[in-house]
């Protein structure tokens, strides 16, 4: 099996007596993050619809809580909790299939659309699954002029636990391919940067400590700050913090920096979208044509800073 379509081999003997599903390799999966585990956020549950462990987002029900081997999809007493991954790139026609594991599920369905989700390719309901995680797959077919745009799992009532989703082409489940967290991280951070992991308040993207970009003001109390990111963002970031920031300008001690009241939603700032380019503002004024580095500043209040450019 190689990117959906089945290779047979010419002689038998070339087997060496296995069956040929020996040598089918797991194809790569079209969907990011499907193993769950990259989770920017760092936050342990999430309450409200939108977006969850990277890449992924609920809809209805009542929350996403992470588990330490799967996340638990909760329905409420009047709507089911819809998981979601809205694909990179829009598909074509042709024949995909998709696979989920997961346990103690009561009722639910695993689906496809199109991007409006007014066009469905799979509905494949499921019931009943216990303590022990099964696999679920379904194909389907994308019919001629038409797009694959959102896979998702939806749970109808009491909860479920997932542990993996895979979309692949082809009309086979191929198999789990091998997470590699670097990897996978990567694929993640080109919709969301972590800058400053709000629990252990240390530097993800820069090597100086505490700094995270440089630039110079706009006015009296805003200033624009360029901050590298460590892989290319898909599109303009909104950006998000908590915590204790400053701008030091010089060689003034962070300490001695200008506290920062706002970090602003960024543009990219290059062509090949490396750099982000922060709006930041103070109360208390800038200098004019100096120079200031954003800088964080240990302590125990959370520091957090989140570029989120999520599909």
């Amino acid at each position: 099996m190689h990117n959906g379509e089945v290779a047979y081999a010419s002689n038998a003997g070339k087997l060496n007596g296995l069956a040929p599903e020996a040598y089918i390799q797991p194809q790569d999966s079209l969907l990011d993050n499907g193993y769950l585990k990259i989770n920017q956020q760092t936050k342990k549950e999430y309450t409200k619809a939108g977006h969850t462990v990277d890449r992924w987002f609920f809809s209805g029900g009542t929350k996403v809580t992470v588990l330490p081997d799967c996340i638990r999809l909760t329905a409420s007493a009047n709507s089911p909790i819809y998981f979601a991954q809205l694909l990179e790139e829009t598909l074509g026609s042709g024949v995909y299939t998709m696979a989920i594991l997961l346990k103690n599920a009561s009722r639910g369905a695993l689906l496809a659309s199109n991007e409006g989700h007014n066009t469905y390719y799979a509905n494949k309901i499921f019931s009943d699954i216990g303590e022990d995680l099964k696999l679920v797959t379904a194909t389907f077919e994308v019919p001629k002029n038409n797009t694959l745009k959102r896979a998702y799992v939806r749970i109808d009532e009491a909860s479920a636990d997932l542990a993996a989703f895979k979309l692949e082409p082809g009309p086979y489940f191929t198999g789990w391919p091998v997470w590699n967290y670097a990897l996978e991280l990567a694929r993640c951070q080109r919709d969301q940067i972590e800058f400053v992991h709000p629990v252990t308040n240390i530097s993800t993207t820069s090597n100086r400590y505490g700094v995270i970009g440089g630039g110079t003001p706009m006015s009296a109390t805003r200033a624009s700050i360029l901050c590298s990111t460590p892989v290319q963002i898909r599109t303009v970031p909104v950006m998000s913090f908590s915590g204790k920031f400053v701008l030091r300008a010089g060689s003034a001690s962070a300490s001695k920096g200008i506290p920062v009241a706002n970090i602003a939603s960024g543009t990219n700032a290059a062509s090949n979208g490396i750099n982000i380019m922060c709006d930041v503002s103070t109360d208390t004024p800038l200098t004019i044509g100096a120079y200031y580095e954003l800088w964080y500043l240990p302590n125990n209040d959370g520091n957090s800073l989140l570029a989120n450019a999520n599909l």
